[in-house]
């Protein structure tokens, strides 16, 4: 054990440079997390194009509810066929018209129905209707207690302005779209960290073959420590890297509070599961091949590869059959397979994959093992 731990200190005298690698791929995760939340917060913004004919109190008021209440992206100062060549493009969700005497109509107590054109997204135009209606109900119990009093009205008005727009019974809706816009975010910034953690891996297989290369292999038979110290040690150094880059990630997602979509102890227990693997894999390059160049086209066309065939980055739901099919022999689609599943239903039973990530782990452990013993009786 005390041979271990001078492996394991030595190591990172050695190579303290790799600690910052480690540092490093937490801070590209964590900066790559926020700008995809960033950018898919933005991109599942409704974009509504107003055609304002009244331009009154009561039809700004009503721009300013979707806009700063519901976080739409309204653009205006466009006629009605330049906005119906945008909502051909699909570059906003509905045109909504707001007719000249809109305002007046509400304080006579025959309030004008808003005129809104859609298609074919439905799913946000479903969304904006049900907002709409409610606004629009609420003016007209405002227009229906002044009974055609325009003064009452206006103080009406001015009141439910004071309060806020307030609509609490769909709440819920809106959270569970930002959930869902969570969840994406997490499990893309995730497929990156299965090919960014493989950087940690290629330095750890640096690190063996350069001490092979530089004889400090051979001093270390030479001296009271044994071979499998030796290897156990550096195995030790590449898993506290790891760790560096995974509870820094998950430290920074806690404090800022963000919905992984899937619990922290879980989300880390996964990532830990895959960096054992990495770390398996990585010892197993630096036995079997004598040179870096090797090395390093082994590790990119495995993890590069292995994310496209294994659905990091995409899922593989309308991917076809013989490709969903050969993507199981990759490490990757198991992983990624567990996340979705996970993010899906934190209760999912993800056995099977924990089982084939573990043999995977188990598969290049032997085979580094064996090419270790066969170096060792060699010599």
């Amino acid at each position: 054990m005390k041979n271990i731990f001078f492996i394991l200190i030595a190591s990172f005298k050695k190579n303290f440079g790799y600690v910052f690698l480690a540092v490093g791929c937490a801070v590209i995760l964590i900066l790559l997390h926020n700008t995809i939340l960033t950018t898919s917060n933005n991109y599942s913004k409704i974009r509504v194009g107003i055609i304002d004919n009244d331009n009154s109190p009561l039809s700004e008021n009503l721009k300013n509810y979707l806009c700063d209440e519901l976080d739409m992206i309204i653009t205006e100062n466009l006629t009605y066929d330049e906005f119906s060549l945008v909502l051909i493009d699909k570059k906003i969700s509905a045109i909504i018209e707001i007719d000249e005497g809109f305002e007046a109509s509400a304080q006579n107590a025959s309030l004008k129905p808003l005129i809104i054109t859609i298609l074919g997204d439905y799913e946000n135009a479903a969304f904006l209707n049900v907002y709409l209606e409610s606004y629009m109900n609420s003016i007209g119990i405002l227009s229906s207690a002044s009974n055609g009093d325009i003064a009452l009205f206006d103080t009406l008005f001015s009141d439910y302005k004071l309060n806020g727009n307030e609509i609490e019974a769909l709440d819920a809706s809106s959270i569970d779209r930002e959930k869902e816009f969570n969840k994406d975010v997490s499990i893309a910034a995730i497929g990156f960290f299965l090919m960014m953690i493989f950087g940690i891996g290629l330095a750890i297989s640096y690190m063996i073959t350069d001490d092979k290369i530089l004889g400090v292999y051979t001093r270390i038979q030479a001296s009271p420590i044994k071979p499998y110290q030796y290897l156990v040690g550096s195995t030790l150094f590449g898993i506290l890297l790891c760790f560096i880059t995974i509870f820094l990630y998950i430290g920074c997602l806690a404090a800022e509070k963000i919905d992984a979509g899937i619990g922290y102890g879980t989300l880390s227990f996964m990532l830990v599961l895959y960096s054992l693997l990495m770390i398996a894999f990585s010892l197993m390059a630096a036995l079997v091949f004598k040179t870096k160049n090797s090395i390093m086209a082994l590790s990119i066309g495995f993890s590069t590869i292995g994310c496209i065939m294994g659905g990091a980055w995409f899922p593989l739901d309308y991917s076809p059959k013989a490709l969903q099919t050969l993507a199981k022999i990759t490490p990757q689609y198991w992983f990624m397979d567990a996340v979705r599943m996970l993010s899906a239903d934190e209760n999912a039973n993800i056995s099977i994959n924990i089982v084939a990530l573990l043999l995977f782990t188990l598969l290049f452990s032997l085979v580094g093992l064996y090419a270790f013993s066969n170096c060792n009786a060699s010599k």
